[in-house]
């Protein structure tokens, strides 16, 4: 594979998800050629059209279409010529489908590989979880090299299936949490547009602890005893802890049902 300094990509699928993995990589200075038969997406996303019938050798093939619409995908690509397969990059986002599927629909490509995005990348923020299959420690630095400082190596595909629901999930997660607050009375209490500042420079600056202290000790250190904060988290540590985490649970047990169809 040729060095990424300025690789060529194409990208299968321009929503919401490939959309913002393209404009990462064209803010790197990467040609991205987009796929897509929306063609409003296409014009949307900034990519040059891209046209599989041309022989273009592209060092990276990056899959952003729906988990049941990936294999399908691959086995239509196993029609490119060996050549353009071997010296490629085949990338998957799809959630739960296995690099262990994607290497028998599409046999034949220089080096596999998954990445578990957030949509919310487009921003600079954030981060692109990946495993490395084939070609290990020599892909794992072209996925470094295509989105920079977001990516994080995983040391296996079931960590990847992890951070589907821990990172993948999480900024709808989050999203709930801040709009269940601004639906509070107190959110209510205040001007939409001062609202939303609070909420989101409120998340940005706690994102920011996180990455120094634990989440408990920065509970701690913001709940007070006999405060009002410690008077709300005494409710939420009750039931509703409950019933959050076994929506989490039951999030990853959909993962792995998505995980466990691929392989049939």
């Amino acid at each position: 594979m040729s060095s990424l300094h300025a690789a060529t990509l194409a990208v299968f699928g321009l929503g919401r998800l490939g959309s913002q993995l393209a404009k990462v990589a064209m803010q790197r200075n990467h040609r991205v050629y987009g796929f897509d038969s929306c063609s409003l997406a296409l014009r949307k996303s900034g990519c040059a059209p891209g046209v599989l019938r041309q022989r273009k050798d592209f060092d990276i093939i990056l899959l952003t279409v729906k988990p049941r619409s990936v294999l399908p995908l691959c086995r239509h690509l196993e029609g490119l010529p060996p050549k353009a397969r071997s010296s490629t990059l085949l990338l998957s986002a799809a959630a739960g489908v296995s690099l262990r599927s994607i290497e028998e629909n599409a046999p034949g490509f220089g080096g596999y590989a998954r990445i578990m995005p957030q949509v919310t990348v487009g921003t600079g923020e954030g981060i692109i979880p990946f495993f490395s299959g084939s070609g290990g420690k020599d892909y794992a630095l072209e996925i470094w090299r295509l989105f920079g400082n977001l990516a994080l190596p995983l040391k296996t595909e079931s960590q990847l299936d992890d951070s589907t629901v821990v990172s993948g999930s999480g900024p709808a997660f989050f999203a709930w949490t801040a709009e269940m607050l601004g639906q509070s009375r107190a959110g209510q209490g205040l001007p939409a547009e001062k609202r939303r500042l609070l909420l989101a420079h409120t998340m940005i600056s706690t994102g920011h602890a996180l990455l120094r202290e634990e989440p408990l000790d920065l509970i701690e250190r913001v709940a007070s005893p006999g405060g009002s904060t410690a008077e709300a988290l005494q409710l939420m540590n009750g039931a509703p802890q409950r019933v959050v985490q076994q929506a989490f649970d039951n999030s990853r047990r959909k993962v792995e049902e998505l995980r466990d169809s691929s392989l049939t």
